[in-house]
């Protein structure tokens, strides 16, 4: 049995060429993607902005919210490799209808519980629901796109989800003013359950289940049809390549590195900072971290093209790195409260350089054959969330270790400085460095049996480049 389409197979078959119609589905399958993606990013940060409240309703301390903001952590990635090595001989459009089920679940667990327990349990199979839905969306957008245009396409996706952020902030803080942080999880359960229907009614991994052209000709087989004894087969030689590559192993390092920092500060403590040393009300930060998400949003978009234009990925996020911790060592030094519009602008550019999430994910699937696209980035996935755990705990503790300012629930300074900004400083520095040995990789190019589908199609397929000349120097 053979793992692709042959030209031949695809001029004779009964495929469907990529009319307006296709692109119409695609750009459906886009937005599902990308929207459900937003989803659990909004899940992922919610805890920060509505920390002091969870914390009055299930009577523990602040400083234990960290508690239920990292399990989301652990239990999104301890099922990462499982979930890499499943999406690429599974449905991926059933995995994330699956998922999003199990996290509106966690979700309202998480908001009906009374104890720090019991939402540590929903927020458990929060994590465990939103653990397939970022790999999976990453099999989709290389089976449905040009695979030389998969980092442009993913830094949009990342723009979109980005909006889960931003929701997880300023209007989260609303929300719970208004309706309370308990009714406002129930109603993210309820935008959970509508995706989860829509992806599994509209949503495969390849649009040769629809029969379509398959848009790349290696990826012109649907891995859900291939025999379950073949599957453990191709399970057992995927988890063999990624684990046993060297270059991978460094992006995960540079992953962990760069991203854990991102998490701590803007998942869980920057929103506290602001509220206990600059003296923010729960809404001005909230607000603030608003800056931040927007040029995310930007930045996911904007990143991608720049290593087109430069041709290397590999320097982009050595230099990214090395700017974040420029950036972040700032706050080491700041005691006083400055003004709103330079921490916004602080902020702003912080995020604008941290987008590079897409270009590390590209360059790790491009060191594989893209058939086995989605046991890299679960692998990378498993530790990059575990880690990030440890980073949030870390943090969690050194601020402990400082205490609190006498007669208030407000967390030192010094807790700060230490805890957040000169730890994290260290690790973008480090993974400056780490990125120094990654290996540069050529984009992706479009192979001479996906110009032929092409050359069948009556509607063009997106594209970052037609001469195609991505080559690095």
């Amino acid at each position: 049995m053979t793992d692709n389409v042959s030209n031949n197979d695809l001029k004779t078959s009964s495929f469907k060429p990529h009319t307006i119609k296709f692109q119409l589905h695609r750009v459906a399958v886009f937005l599902l993607l990308s929207f459900s993606y937003a989803i659990c990013l909004f899940l992922r940060s919610c805890p920060s902005i509505v920390a002091d409240k969870m914390a009055i309703d299930y009577e523990v301390n602040k400083s234990d919210i960290g508690i239920f903001t990292s399990i989301y952590f652990y239990t999104y990635g301890v099922v990462q490799p499982f979930v890499g090595l499943s999406v690429d001989v599974a449905e991926p459009g059933f995995i994330i209808g699956g998922s999003l089920f199990v996290a509106s679940i966690g979700t309202f667990i998480s908001g009906a519980g009374k104890t720090l327990l019991i939402g540590c349990i929903g927020r458990a199979l929060v994590g465990f629901g939103c653990g397939p839905v970022y790999v999976s969306v990453n099999r989709c957008l290389i089976n449905w796109f040009d695979v030389h245009s998969y980092p442009l396409i993913l830094g949009i996706v990342h723009s979109i989800g980005s909006l889960g952020y931003l929701g997880a902030q300023g209007p989260l803080a609303y929300m719970a003013g208004a309706i309370g942080w308990r009714m406002s999880f129930y109603s993210l359960g309820i935008a959970g359950f509508v995706f989860c229907i829509l992806s599994f009614i509209f949503v495969r991994g390849n649009p040769v289940v629809f029969k379509y052209l398959p848009v790349n000709a290696e990826l012109g087989k649907n891995a859900a049809d291939t025999p379950l004894k073949e599957k453990f087969v191709i399970l057992f030689k995927n988890f063999k390549v990624v684990i046993c590559s060297y270059h991978l192993w460094l992006c995960i390092i540079y992953a962990i590195l760069t991203n854990g920092p991102f998490y701590d500060i803007n998942g869980m403590w920057c929103t506290q900072f602001l509220e206990d040393v600059f003296d923010y009300s729960d809404k001005k930060a909230g607000n603030t971290m608003m800056s931040m998400t927007i040029s995310g949003i930007i930045g996911n978009v904007a990143i991608a093209p720049i290593c087109y234009l430069f041709k290397t990925r590999k320097w982009v996020l050595v230099v990214t790195a090395i700017l974040c911790a420029a950036v972040t060592v700032i706050f080491v030094f700041v005691k006083e409260a400055l003004s709103l519009v330079v921490v916004c602008v602080i902020f702003f550019f912080y995020a604008f350089i941290g987008s590079n999430c897409s270009v590390l994910y590209s360059l790790a699937v491009d060191y594989f054959d893209h058939k086995i696209a989605g046991s890299a980035v679960g692998l990378m996935n498993m530790f990059l969330f575990i880690i990030s755990a440890v980073y949030i705990a870390i943090s969690s503790k050194i601020l402990d270790i400082y205490g609190k300012v006498p007669g208030t629930e407000k967390y030192t300074f010094e807790g700060y400085k230490y805890g957040l900004w000169v730890f994290n400083t260290a690790s973008y520095a480090l993974g400056g460095v780490i990125g120094l040995f990654m290996k540069e990789e050529k984009f992706a190019k479009k192979k001479e049996g996906d110009k032929q589908l092409q050359s069948n199609s009556t509607a063009p397929l997106l594209s970052v480049d037609n001469n195609e000349n991505h080559t690095f120097t």
